[in-house]
Parts: structure tokens; sequence; C-alpha cells
């Protein structure tokens, strides 16, 4: 196994699906539980970027400045490489941190949702973090960068998809969906306008600034034994002792 931190664009961007494996709980993740949070910690991730932006440097020195910022660690999943055609899209299995990672998809969902409707240039590089180009699919459902447990996989298109779900329509990744998109909204907001930079600051922060570690499991590794013993707690593993633990059953 072998464990490296990314931010989010190269986990996402690459041309590579994420299935979340059966054994897997359902979604649970809720607006007060987590959403808020995780929308606060980029939002002060995005000020930091437009403090920096905002300072009068330019050049060499506003990249050096940029790339000194302090990055917002969002924890750790643990994933095993699947078998895939060659040529064709890689797939790995989501053995733990499917909440986190699917929360991640549908705040990314949210904003892309904001970037379209104002037309701002960060919107084509943001949609490459949800889904995969259609040159290199061979079925619909591959174009998806995540792809949720069976039970979840019909509403999945639509928390995904254009137009924006309406309000009537009730699943938890649709109200994450757009309970980001308003928060991203807002956070744009200057007079009641939409405040490009701002917007910019948000897509900036979570493709370069919003950082996994990600655990990889190799060929030797039991993904069910690993999941169990991740799992087999009360309380939530960190990052740290998700990498521990994995260590011990080495």
């Amino acid at each position: 196994m072998d464990a490296k931190t990314y931010p989010l664009q190269e986990i996402l961007k690459p041309e590579r699906r994420y299935v979340i494996p059966t054994f897997q709980r359902d979604y649970e993740w809720t607006r007060k539980g987590q959403w808020e949070l995780l929308f606060d910690d980029l939002a002060t991730t995005a000020d930091r970027l437009i403090d920096v932006r905002t300072s009068g440097d330019e050049g060499s020195k506003l990249k050096t400045r940029e790339q000194s910022i302090s990055p917002h660690f969002l924890g750790a999943i643990v994933c095993a490489s699947l078998p895939f055609a060659t040529g064709g899209v890689a797939l790995r299995s989501v053995i733990d941190g499917q909440q986190r990672l699917t929360t991640i998809q549908l705040l990314i969902r949210g904003l892309l949702d904001v970037l379209t409707e104002t037309g701002s240039e960060r919107a084509k590089s943001v949609r490459r973090m949800l889904f995969n180009p259609d040159d290199v699919v061979e079925a619909p459902d591959e174009i998806y960068k995540l792809w949720p447990r069976r039970k979840d996989r019909e509403v999945w298109p639509s928390a995904m998809g254009d137009p924006v779900p309406n309000n009537g329509a009730d699943h938890l990744y649709l109200d994450a969906r757009r309970y980001f998109a308003e928060a991203s909204r807002d956070y744009a907001l200057v007079d009641d306008e939409i405040d490009p930079t701002r917007l910019a600051a948000l897509a900036d922060a979570v493709s370069s600034l919003f950082k996994l570690v990600v655990i990889d499991l190799d060929e030797n590794d039991d993904a069910q034994v690993i999941f169990e013993v991740l799992n087999g707690r009360q309380t939530p593993l960190s990052a740290i002792d998700l990498v521990k633990n994995l260590l011990f059953l080495r």
C-alpha cells in the first residue's frame, strides 16, 4: 500500500472513475452535520487566496505567494485498483472515505452550476473534475468520475446532470448540490451582483488548495478486511488513524 497527498485536481481530472462498492453504508452526510463545515473551510481557503491576489504583488512574486498558501486537508480516502480495458477509463474502488468523496463531488457540482450560469472561464476546468471526456468512455455511466452504490445509481445522473434538479426532488445528493450552489452564489455576491474574482477564488481553492490523502492498496491487501478494520470503531477515524491502522495490517 502507498499513501500520498494530492490536490483535488490531481485526483479528479485524470481519466478515471471511483466506484463505491456494495459493502459501503448509505450516504449520510447532512447540511448541519458536514456540508456547512466543508463550505466554511472552502470559503476560508478562498479568502486567503483573495488576500494574496489583492495584495498588489504581480508576476513571479504573486505566483510564489499563491504557491505558499497553506492548503486545507480534507482527510483520507482508501482506494484499490479494479480491472479495466486497455485504453479505457481507469477504475478505482473506494474502500473508505466514500462519504467524503461523494460530498466533494456534490460541492464541485454545485459550484459548477454557478460558474456555468455566470459564464465563468473556470467552468470548463471544474467540469473536468466531475466528468470524463466523451471520447474515452464506452458506456454512458463511465462519464461520471464517481459511481455510487447500486441503490443510488438511478439518482446520481440527476445529481450530476443538467438542468439543476427542482426543489421538489427529494434525495440527499440533490439537497447537497442545491446547498453548495446556493452557498457558492452567496459567497460570490457583492452588492447583489456576482463578483467573478470571488467565484474564481472558490474554483481555484477547491482545485488546488483542497487536498486529500490517498491510500492506494495493492493486490496483496484484502480490501474487505481493511474496510472492517477501518470501520470497526464507534468514533470516526482521522487521516492519521487511517494510515496507522493500514500500516498495522501490513
